[in-house]
């Protein structure tokens, strides 16, 4: 069982407060709904980001806008250490409470 200090300690609780209070204070309190439906989604974002990214914008011709490659690798491979993030946090909560037990 996860305590209530761990949950305030939690990386996503400080998330979402930092984000809840900026939201409140410019009045958009939508944004703290799109960060958690894109943090329940990050899975499919960064799967379908790095294949666009590494598969299919490299062998097309860009001209003008060549520096979108480059660009788009890199939200791919924040999104994947993002991804990474959560799966190591999913497994230490895991052990925590199988060590708790």
């Amino acid at each position: 069982m996860i305590s209530v200090g761990e949950i305030v300690r939690h990386p996503a609780t400080a998330l979402s407060v930092v984000v809840t209070s900026l939201a409140q204070l410019f009045q958009l309190p939508v944004i703290d709904a799109v960060l958690g439906v894109l943090w329940g989604q990050l899975s499919i974002l960064f799967t379908g980001t790095s294949i666009f990214a590494f598969t299919v914008l490299p062998n097309v011709e860009l001209g003008a806008l060549s520096w979108l490659s480059g660009n788009v690798q890199i939200v791919a491979v924040v999104l994947g250490v993002a991804y990474g993030l959560k799966l190591l946090t999913q497994v230490v909560e895991k052990v925590i409470a199988e060590v708790d037990q």
